[in-house]
């Protein structure tokens, strides 16, 4: 079978939604191939294996944070600029963080968290690599003179604005899937509270 970029995804779109679905202790190269009507030997040849599937679907599930960033760092900064991507990029966290998706993969990583490697892909293909390109956003915005400070702290002191309890209630099951308009207020909201701490 013919690998295309469409195609890629489409399988990972089918693994997210087994995930979902299933939980990702339930999760299998063999039920992904039956989902989609393909080989496993076509799906060991695409990614290698189980673990650089979900490393790939991590990172692309991460992708609108860093395809925020990316944008603000490709052009000059001003006041108006910082806030608005800052508000995306917080926008984009929390819709990842509060979507079915995620919290399926957070939790199974937590159940699966005694043999270590699914926590450790979260953390280097998702939080550690979206956190970097923050913190370089963060000084890109610094040296233009927008903000006092910009270092792991300041990203994760916006992090833990926008996020505070909500990732924690939707992995209890206490919290539904946030509303766009929830989530847009709180990503106004943190991005206040953040420029009025760092604000040159």
């Amino acid at each position: 079978m013919r690998q295309s970029p469409e195609r890629r995804q489409q399988v990972l779109d089918a693994a997210n939604q087994l995930i979902v679905d299933h939980g990702l202790a339930g999760f299998s190269m063999l039920a992904l191939a039956q989902a989609l009507g393909m080989s496993k030997e076509t799906l060991y040849a695409w990614f290698g294996n189980k673990s650089a599937l979900l490393s790939e679907l991590i990172q692309g599930n991460a992708g609108e944070m860093g395809r925020v960033l990316q944008q603000g760092l490709a052009q000059p900064v001003d006041a108006a600029a910082l806030q608005l991507t800052l508000e995306r990029f917080c926008v984009a966290l929390l819709t990842l963080l509060g979507s079915d998706r995620s919290v399926a993969i957070n939790r199974g990583a937590v159940h699966l968290s005694e043999k270590g490697e699914m926590g450790e892909s979260l953390r280097s293909n998702g939080r550690d690599a979206m956190l970097a390109l923050l913190v370089q956003y963060l000084a890109h915005a610094r040296d233009a003179g927008l903000l006092t400070d910009a270092g792991t702290t300041e990203a994760e002191v916006l992090i833990a604005l926008a996020l505070r309890d909500w990732q924690i209630e939707r992995l209890l099951g206490r919290m539904p899937v946030p509303t766009a308009r929830r989530i847009n207020a709180r990503a106004k909201e943190a991005v206040a509270l953040f420029l009025r701490l760092y604000a040159a």
